[in-house]
């Protein structure tokens, strides 16, 4: 399967998910709210949709202008799944350039009970769990991206290592330091006769095929 780009929030909540989305549907009196498509015990699928109405102005060649109505419609793919008891993880698919306004209506629906925060990763923990699946035959670091790489005695730099086997062996190689933190790792694997791919920034930007989620997921929870 093709990676596909996606955003990932933890959600802390004392309502259920599926019932407080519904009390929020979208709808042409509702501007912004949400549509379930799929509900399970454990996960909810469902769609955010923003109506947004602007009206601009067009110079016309008569010399007047003319006000144009234009609506546009914001649409969040996003899956909501049951971690524990009032927490949950939120996997946004394709994510927007911003989630200010799906954020904003989320916490609005929980009453603002609650907090909701993006995920971030210890990539030195997702690798390892990675290297360490016995189902993976074939495991390649095409690049990594590291900062606070020290290069003298009062100086560090932001560096990024390529290879055709293992950046990551090859950073620690050669830089090997405490003080060393990983930003970004890309990884393809072959698992079960399958192409998996991961690129993954610690601060939680994530292009990944759906083989890769779990090891993600488990250095979450």
């Amino acid at each position: 399967m093709k990676p596909i780009k996606q955003l990932w929030l933890i959600l802390t909540h004392g309502k259920r998910v599926a019932d407080t989305l519904q009390k929020h549907t979208f709808s042409i009196d509702n501007p912004s709210g949400f549509e379930l498509i799929k509900v399970s015990p454990d996960k909810v699928h469902a769609k955010f949709f923003e109506r947004l109405e602007i009206f601009e102005e067009v110079d016309t060649p008569f010399g007047d202008v003319q006000k144009i109505h234009i609506v546009r419609y914001v649409v969040i793919e996003f899956t909501v799944i049951k971690v524990g008891e009032g927490l949950s993880l939120i996997k946004i698919l394709r994510p927007p350039v911003s989630i200010k306004s799906f954020s904003k209506k989320l916490m609005e629906a929980f009453e603002y009970e609650g907090a909701l925060k993006k995920a971030s990763f210890n990539l030195a923990e997702v690798y390892s769990l990675i290297q360490g699946e016995p189902a993976i035959d074939r495991l390649v670091v095409t690049k990594v991206t590291a900062s606070q790489v020290p290069v003298g005695d009062r100086a560090t730099a932001r560096i990024e290592v390529a290879s055709i086997t293992n950046a990551l062996l090859e950073l620690q190689k050669e830089y090997d330091s405490p003080s060393v933190k990983l930003e970004k790792i890309m990884i393809s694997a072959r698992m079960n006769f399958e192409l998996e791919i991961l690129d993954v920034s610690a601060a939680g930007s994530i292009y990944c095929t759906p083989g890769m989620e779990f090891y993600l997921e488990r250095t979450l929870f």
